[in-house]
C-alpha cells in the first residue's frame, strides 16, 4: 500500500546515529550516551522490578536531562527502534519518578512502539495516562499512534471509539488517522464502517489518498460487497486520486465476488495502459476470477502473458489455474500444469496435487490419479491427506474399479491418512457400481460403524443399491438398513426407499421364477 507518514519523523524525533564507517569521531558525551543505550538494550523483560532496574542504571544521568528532554527522546527513540517496548515503558516510568519533565513526544515515542510490539492494551493505557495521572496534553500524533496499534491487532472498535474521544478532547485528525482506522475495519470485515469513515474523510475536508481508497475498497471485497468495491475503485478516478498496484488487485478480486470476469481481464490490460506495475497477486487475482467463473482458457492465457510481463508465477497462482481446470473437467491441462510447476521449479503442495487428482477423477482416469497420489506426491515429498485420497476413490469409483477403491483405502489406514465419510462413500459407491459381492459394501458400513465415522444418508443408500444388486435375501437387507437408518437418526429420502423397493421387487422376481 502507499506509505504512511513516520510517527517518528512526525514528531521530530532524533534519528539514531547510523552504523557503520564515520567520518569523524563522536565525542566523549556521545560515546558515553551510546555506551549507557547499550547497557539499557541488554536488560532482560524478566526482571521483577524493570523500572527500578532501568532507573538504577541510568542514575545520575538523570540529571543531565532536567531541562533538555531531548535528551530522555534520544533513549527512548534507541529503546523503540530495537522493539524493546518494555524497556521504553520502564525508562518513562523512571523519569516520572525522578519528577522530570515528560511531555508528548516522550509519550508518542513508547505508544508507538507498543503499538508495532503489538501492545496494543499498553499502547491505550498510556493514552490514557496522558490525560490522566501525568497531564500531558494529548495531540494529534499521541491518537495516531494508538490507533495505529489497534489497526495493527485488528481492534476496529477501539480504534473507531478513539476518533471520537478525539472529538471530545478537540484534538484535531488528519488523514493518517482516518487511514488507520478504516485499515482496522478492513482487518475487522466491517465495510459498512469502512465506507462511513471514507465520508468522514470528505465532511472533515481531509483530502484522502490511495491508502485511503485501497483499504476501502479491500474491506468491501473482502465482505463480497463487490459493487461498493468497483464503485469506490470509480469514485478514484472522479476524484483524481492516483490507482496503485494494490487499488488495482483489489479491484480485481471483487470482480471474483461478482462474477465478473471480463472486467477482472479488461482491469488488468488497463493496468498496462496507465503504467501501472503488475504483480504476482494481481494475476493471481485474475486467474483466481477466471477460476471461479469456469473460464479455464483465459487462465490459462494469463499464465502466457505473465511470462511476457516477466512475473514469477507462485504456487498459490499454479494451484487456482489447476483448479480451474478441475472445475471444466479439463484434466489433461491440468496434468500439464502440474508437470510445469517442475520445470520452473515452483513448489507443489497438498493444493495441487488434490485439483489435479480431482481433475483425473472427473476425467474417469483412475489411473492417472493412483499414480498422482502414489508416486506424484511421494517424489515431490508432499504428504497425503484426506482431500486427495477422496479425489482418488472417486475416481476409482467414477470407474466402477472397486477392488483398487478398496485397496487404496486400506493403504490410506496404513499411512495414517484420516479416513472420512467422502472416502468410504466413495469405496461403498465403487462396490455398487463394479458390482462386487454386497457382502463387501455392507462390511465397509460396519468399518465405518467401529471406526467411528460418520455415516450418512448417501453412505446408506450406496449399501442399499448394492444389495439392491444382490441374490435372494438382499431384499431383506435393503429393508433391514432403512431401518438402521432410522435408529441411528440418518434420515432416509426418495433414493434410499426406491433403491429398497427395487431390492425387494426383485427378490420377489426371483422366487416367483422357481415355481
Amino acid at each position: 500500500m502507499t506509505h504512511r507518514s513516520s510517527l517518528t519523523c512526525r514528531a521530530g524525533i532524533p534519528q539514531l546515529p547510523a552504523a557503520g564507517p564515520r567520518s569523524c569521531r563522536p565525542d566523549a558525551g556521545s560515546r558515553s550516551r551510546e555506551k549507557l543505550l547499550e547497557a539499557l538494550l541488554r536488560l532482560p523483560s524478566s526482571l521483577p522490578d524493570l523500572t527500578s532496574v532501568v532507573e538504577a542504571e541510568v542514575g545520575s544521568e538523570f540529571s543531565a536531562w532536567r531541562g533538555s528532554p531531548q535528551k530522555a527522546t534520544w533513549f527512548l527513540s534507541g529503546l523503540a527502534r530495537s522493539r524493546k517496548w518494555f524497556l521504553a515503558r520502564a525508562l518513562l516510568e523512571a523519569q516520572l519518578r525522578q519528577k522530570l519533565s515528560v511531555n508528548a513526544v516522550h509519550y508518542n515515542v513508547v505508544i508507538s512502539a507498543c503499538g508495532k510490539c503489538g501492545q496494543w492494551p499498553t499502547a491505550l493505557h498510556l493514552l490514557e495516562e496522558m490525560a490522566s495521572s501525568s497531564k500531558v496534553p494529548r495531540d494529534t500524533i499521541s491518537f495516531s499512534a494508538a490507533i495505529s496499534a489497534c489497526e495493527r491487532a485488528g481492534k476496529w472498535e477501539v480504534a473507531v471509539a478513539l476518533l471520537g474521544e478525539m472529538d471530545v478532547a478537540r484534538v484535531a485528525k488528519d488523514i493518517i488517522i482516518f487511514n488507520s482506522a478504516i485499515s482496522a475495519c478492513e482487518k475487522g470485515l466491517q465495510w459498512q464502517v469502512a465506507v462511513q469513515l471514507l465520508v468522514d474523510v470528505g465532511s472533515a475536508r481531509l483530502a484522502k489518498d490511495t491508502y485511503t481508497f485501497n483499504s476501502a475498497i479491500s474491506a468491501c471485497w473482502k465482505c463480497a460487497e463487490w459493487e461498493v468495491s468497483l464503485g469506490l475503485f470509480e469514485e478514484m478516478s472522479r476524484e483524481k486520486v492516483q490507482k496503485d498496484t494494490i487499488t488495482y488487485s483489489a479491484a480485481i478480486s471483487a470482480c471474483s465476488k461478482g462474477g465478473r470476469w471480463q472486467t477482472a481481464l479488461d482491469l488488468l490490460a488497463e493496468m498496462v495502459a496507465v503504467s501501472v506495475a503488475r504483480n504476482v497477486i494481481t494475476f493471481g487475482a485474475a486467474v483466481t476470477v477466471c477460476e471461479k467463473c469456469g473460464q479455464w482458457r483465459a487462465a490459462l492465457a494469463l499464465f502466457a502473458e505473465m511470462d511476457t510481463a516477466k512475473v514469477h508465477k507462485d504456487t498459490v497462482l499454479f494451484n487456482s489455474a489447476i483448479s480451474a481446470c478441475e472445475k471444466a473437467f479439463e484434466w489433461q491441462a491440468a496434468l500439464h500444469l502440474l508437470a510445469e510447476m517442475a520445470t520452473v521449479k515452483v513448489n507443489k503442495d497438498t493444493i495441487s496435487f488434490s485439483a489435479a487428482i480431482s481433475a483425473c477423477e472427473k476425467g474417469r482416469q483412475w489411473q492417472a490419479a493412483l499414480e498422482l497420489l502414489f508416486v506424484g506426491m511421494a517424489a515431490a515429498g508432499v504428504q497425503k491427506n484426506s482431500v486427495a485420497a477422496s479425489a482418488a476413490i472417486s475416481a476409482c469409483e467414477k470407474c466402477a474399479q472397486w477392488q483398487a477403491a478398496l485397496q487404496l483405502l486400506d493403504d490410506m489406514r496404513e499411512e495414517k491418512v484420516a479416513i472420512d465419510t467422502i472416502m468410504c462413500n466413495a469405496a461403498i459407491s465403487a462396490c455398487e457400481k463394479g458390482g462386487s459381492p454386497w457382502r463387501v459394501a455392507l462390511q465397509l458400513l460396519d468399518d465405518m460403524f467401529a471406526a467411528r465415522v460418520e455415516r450418512s444418508t448417501v453412505t446408506f443408500n450406496s449399501a442399499i443399491a448394492a444389495c439392491e444388486k444382490g441374490g435372494q435375501w438382499t431384499g431383506a437387507l435393503a429393508v433391514a438398513l432403512l431401518d438402521e437408518m432410522i435408529s441411528v437418526q440418518v434420515e432416509p429420502d426418495g433414493i434410499s426407499f426406491a433403491a429398497a423397493l427395487r431390492a425387494c421387487g426383485k427378490v420377489h422376481d426371483e422366487s416367483e421364477s422357481l415355481f
